[in-house]
């Protein structure tokens, strides 16, 4: 019965190990989530200071072009104001050949030809102004074309400058409607970070009361059951010895016979049957015991089970976790090449293994079975490790033929010793890989002792 309670011992601490190994495991996950959270928090900064650097350097663009063009039409102006003052320049030389032309009709009508060769000179004088005028006016009128060619080219350039920032004014506003829509996700994983780190620090809390009233309590009445079973396991061989005793002295006085040795005899027969009284209330006791060490096994078997639920949702919460947020491409790298060209190698030998382990018998080892067999397969596993340089746990576990928890706690007092060095994965099973010390020891039955 000891040797069962020992092996129900011995598979919780098993389960608790597992759960340790997982939540140390859903612990560095929020830390991975934590700190992209805060490089997301990081771009969006970046890309925000950005988004004002094009604001200003554009409003600095827009208001040089305003500036440009109030230059320009000053100029536009200026050389309007010139082109009026012409055209009056003008209309004041066609005054003067009106006048010319009506001094000519009053000359002809005139009997007066002293003044005509005056008149013709003036006349002559105005032709030459107005043709000078026309002349002018058609250059700056060229001069006019020339700026207003200008003034219309650099406007289509304006045009396209503007549409171009009108387009990257649209660009940049979806870029930060898609930078609200990053940082809007970035708050809900944060969130749900929280919350989820809340429902595992429950779970761990739950989970570690759970451990703590299991161990307190299992062990104490696993002791108490076996200190009545060895009290009355000696009352009983006193109470054999007495019974052969008093059979053979109740045939001795029935053989001598004597009136004094009977009454003895019914005196010792009498002390006996106060024992056995006392043995029959013993054993009722010892029922009540047994049936309160079982309810509280049930209890254990209850709580652990509820253990193993949350640890079986605590993995799918990750397993959905993982999928949402892109981790499944994290994958566990195996060392295969270093497999593949040990494999030639070792085949044989870790045939030799698995026959040895199945020799033995499967599921004798971890179970409770005798040092000497846990020894042999502490022996395997370094041989293992050994050959093939590195393996994965739950790879040695299976050709070991034991379960990996105990796998693992074997290499956890191994690596103290430097035998074995273990690396534990973001996900998947450790990996166990040859110490420093792996040279220096011959087997585990000579220099390692590892408590089983």
């Amino acid at each position: 019965m000891a040797k069962r309670e020992n092996e129900k011992q011995e598979k919780s601490d098993i389960t608790l190990d597992e759960v340790k190994e997982s939540l140390d495991n859903l612990k560095n996950f929020i830390i991975k989530l934590e700190r992209e959270r805060r490089e997301a928090e990081e771009r969006r900064i970046a890309a925000e200071s950005k988004v004002n650097e094009l604001r200003e350097m554009y409003a600095r663009m827009i208001e040089e072009e305003k500036r440009k063009m109030k230059d320009r039409r000053k100029l536009i102006e200026n050389e309007m104001k010139i082109i009026e003052m012409e055209w009056k320049r003008l209309r004041d030389a066609e005054n003067l050949l009106n006048d010319a032309g009506r001094r000519i009709e009053e000359i002809e009508t005139s009997p007066e030809t002293d003044s005509i060769r005056t008149i013709a000179d003036e006349i002559r004088r105005s032709e030459r102004e107005i043709e000078n005028a026309e002349r002018y006016a058609r250059e700056r009128e060229k001069v006019l074309e020339k700026y207003r060619g200008e003034i219309e080219r650099e406007w289509k350039e304006i045009r396209k400058m503007w549409e171009r920032i009108e387009k990257e004014k649209i660009a940049i506003k979806e870029k930060k409607k898609l930078l609200d829509e990053e940082y809007k996700n970035i708050v809900d994983i944060k969130f749900q970070t929280i919350e989820d780190r809340n429902k595992l620090k429950r779970h761990i809390d739950e989970i570690e009361r759970i451990k703590e009233g299991t161990l307190r309590e299992l062990p104490r009445r696993i002791s108490e059951l076996d200190d009545i079973l060895e009290n009355w396991r000696k009352e009983l061989r006193i109470l054999e010895e007495e019974r052969k005793r008093l059979q053979d002295e109740i045939r001795d006085a029935l053989e001598k016979g004597p009136e004094e040795e009977k009454r003895e005899m019914k005196e010792r027969l009498d002390v006996l049957g106060r024992k056995l009284v006392e043995v029959k209330e013993m054993e009722g006791l010892m029922e009540s015991d047994l049936e309160l060490a079982k309810k509280y096994e049930e209890m254990a078997k209850r709580e652990l089970s509820k253990v193993e639920l949350d640890l079986m949702k605590l993995k799918a919460e990750h397993e959905r976790r993982k999928k949402i947020d892109g981790e499944e491409k994290v994958i566990d790298i195996e060392p295969k090449r270093l497999e593949t060209k040990k494999e030639s190698k070792s085949e044989k030998k870790d045939k030799t293994h698995e026959e040895k382990i199945h020799e033995k018998g499967e599921g004798g080892h971890g179970r409770g079975g005798d040092k000497n067999d846990v020894k042999d397969v502490i022996n395997h596993l370094i041989d293992l490790i050994d050959e093939r340089g590195e393996v994965k746990a739950k790879d040695a576990a299976k050709i070991l033929h034991v379960d990996a928890s105990l796998i693992s706690r074997w290499c956890e007092i191994l690596e103290k010793k430097g035998i074995v060095e273990i690396e534990h994965p973001l996900i998947g099973s450790p990996v166990l890989r040859r110490g420093k010390n792996m040279d220096k020891i011959s087997r585990v039955n000579k220099n390692v002792h590892v408590n089983s």
